[in-house]
């Protein structure tokens, strides 16, 4: 029979553990929302001043080569939109397979013909967007390939220093 103690201490890991995956979802929605701010020194960092830290995160000047989306959080809901909006035929579902989209969240990294079945999380569904929208336009799949990569670190600023962990 458990006692008390072990029972109050299981309960207080579960919260701890609750606690610490809200203050991480908020800390990357921060990030994609706008970044940080502090009124008591005036200090402002948006996700742009992020990445202009970063060199070779946006070889085209902080937008898509291809889509001239801009490389932040307005870019981002915008892939987010295309992925909605956009729907492939079959031979485009074809097309759509085999684009690397590894971030370290996850580990997922091929697309499949069936887009649900690939990871849904913010980053790829943004990336399925990317790809449909480029698809649409008919951008060669380097080309789509080579976008797919400048958003990356857009995501996971680690992918610059770890190149590995993004496949870059």
């Amino acid at each position: 029979m458990p006692n008390k103690t072990s029972k109050s201490n299981g309960n207080i890991v579960k919260i701890l553990l609750i606690v610490g995956f809200a203050v991480l979802v908020g800390f990357q929605a921060l990030v994609l929302t706008g970044g940080f701010q502090s009124s008591s020194n005036g200090f402002k960092m948006s996700l742009p001043d992020i990445l202009s830290s970063y060199s070779g995160v946006a070889s085209s000047g902080s937008v898509g080569k291809y889509s001239k989306l801009s490389l932040n959080a307005d870019g981002y809901n915008q892939l987010l939109e295309y992925d909605k909006t956009i729907t492939l035929s079959d031979s485009e579902k074809k097309n759509y397979a085999g684009f690397d989209i590894l971030l370290p969240c996850c580990g997922f990294q091929l697309t499949t013909e069936d887009e649900n079945s690939d990871c849904r999380c913010g980053h790829h569904i943004a990336m399925a967007g990317l790809i449909k929208k480029l698809m649409k336009d008919g951008h060669t799949h380097d080309q789509i390939q080579e976008e797919l990569n400048q958003w990356k670190p857009v995501f996971y600023p680690e992918c610059l220093s770890q190149k590995s962990l993004c496949n870059l």
